[in-house]
């Protein structure tokens, strides 16, 4: 009970502060890679904490639905952030399909507001949102079914209880990282929101609190997928030494999947740097290109490989 109770405690603390400090940190990381000093890495939670101060700024022409968006879409990031493992436990069940729901509702519930103002930055910005989401969660999809598949089972921290080396697994966890990557919207895949092309995209209509609601919304949805990721590369690692049972297996999973996240931020970081942003249609193929590699796992898990 105790264990459960700081798990909780430790899985609020990093889905909502940790991951606004994980994007200070991505900043600074990529000021020094262009060789400047750059802010404090706290310094996002006080442009954050700065937004959420401040009034609310809407369309001229609102509906409900604009005033409860950013609402809802933080709701569901934080659900999205209690339903991935922290450690061997998950808040909220811990299954994957779960975790693809949530990321769909939300890529859903962002776009359809821009979709219906008459803005032609916050249309082209949803157009693209759907885009990217679907065909990066189809790749995302492909891979965890060779694992349901392998393994029976729609629970995460089973399946990364189950993982080994095989060929199968590998490919599938390679998949996954790179879904993650898409639909965690680094660069070149922040095209929905392109500042420099369409004004913010989808969240151009937005400002005040409710911007940095959104925008909160998206750190904190980054931070669960990678988290989710981080799970299938943490738990087998630590299992293989320790088992599963022990209190001890369980924080020390936890620790490792907090290094492989931010791990993963500085490898992100260090990656935008060096690309711009990707046009639409590059993004579709290369997103059709791992769904097919993603094929190529379930075929490997029917074979037992």
């Amino acid at each position: 009970m105790i264990t459960e109770v700081i798990t909780i405690i430790i899985s609020i603390l990093l889905i909502t502060i940790f991951s606004v400090i994980l994007e200070g940190i991505r900043s600074k990381v990529k000021a020094l890679l262009q060789m400047r000093e750059g802010g404090e890495i706290t310094h996002e939670i006080y442009d954050l904490f700065s937004l959420l101060s401040m009034k609310g700024v809407l369309p001229t022409r609102t509906s409900l639905i604009h005033v409860l968006t950013p609402y809802m879409t933080f709701s569901l990031s934080v659900a999205l952030g209690l339903s991935v493992p922290f450690g061997l436990m998950s808040v909220m069940g811990g299954d994957i399909l779960v975790v693809i729901l949530v990321v769909l509702a939300v890529a859903f519930i962002v776009s359809v507001p821009s979709m219906v103002i008459s803005n032609i930055y916050a249309n082209i910005g949803a157009s693209r949102e759907v885009i990217l989401v679907s065909t990066g969660l189809m790749s995302l999809v492909v891979a965890c079914s060779s694992f349901v598949i392998k393994f029976g089972t729609l629970s995460i921290i089973d399946i990364a209880k189950s993982i080994t080396l095989s060929l199968s697994d590998i490919i599938a966890i390679c998949v996954i990282g790179y879904a993650v990557y898409v639909l965690s919207e680094f660069t070149p895949f922040d095209i929905s929101r392109s500042e420099t092309e369409i004004i913010n995209g989808v969240l151009s209509e937005y400002g005040g609190r409710l911007l940095g609601l959104m925008e909160w919304s998206l750190y904190i949805r980054r931070f669960s997928l990678i988290m989710f990721f981080s799970t299938f590369l943490a738990a087998p690692l630590i299992g293989k030494t320790f088992g599963f049972s022990s209190i001890l297996s369980h924080f020390l999973t936890l620790l490792l999947q907090i290094i492989f996240v931010a791990s993963y931020y500085v490898i992100a970081s260090m990656v935008e740097e060096r690309h711009a942003r990707a046009r639409v249609d590059h993004v579709i193929r290369l997103n059709g290109v791992f769904v097919l590699v993603g094929l190529i796992s379930v075929v490997l898990s029917l074979t037992g490989m």
